[in-house]
C-alpha cells in the first residue's frame, strides 16, 4: 500500500515541477534573452512481482531527470538604429 503512495506522491511532485516550468517560460516569452527550459522525466526502478499468471513489472513512481535551457535560435527584429546586429547560425 505504501509503495502505491510514493508512486502517486512521485508522480504529482514530478507534475507540479512541469507546471512551474511550463509556468516560467510562459510568463518570460516576451522577455527578451529569455531561454525557455524543457523538463525530463524518468522512472524509478521497477519491481517485480510473482503471481499466479507469471511475473509482472510495477512501476515505483517517477522522478525528474532533468531541466535543462533550450539554446534554440532566437527571432530577429528591425531596429531604427544603423549600428544594430545579430548574429545568425553558430556563431
Amino acid at each position: 500500500m505504501l509503495t502505491a503512495l510514493y508512486s502517486a506522491i512521485s508522480g504529482l511532485s514530478a507534475n507540479g515541477l512541469s507546471l512551474s516550468v511550463i509556468g516560467d517560460n510562459v510568463a518570460n516569452m516576451n522577455t527578451v534573452g529569455f531561454k525557455a527550459s524543457r523538463i525530463s522525466f524518468g522512472d524509478v526502478l521497477s519491481q517485480t512481482i510473482t503471481g499466479v499468471a507469471g511475473d509482472s513489472q510495477v512501476g515505483r513512481g517517477v522522478l525528474v531527470t532533468d531541466v535543462s535551457p533550450l539554446f534554440t535560435q532566437g527571432s530577429f527584429e528591425t531596429t531604427a538604429s544603423g549600428l544594430d546586429m545579430a548574429v545568425d547560425g553558430e556563431g
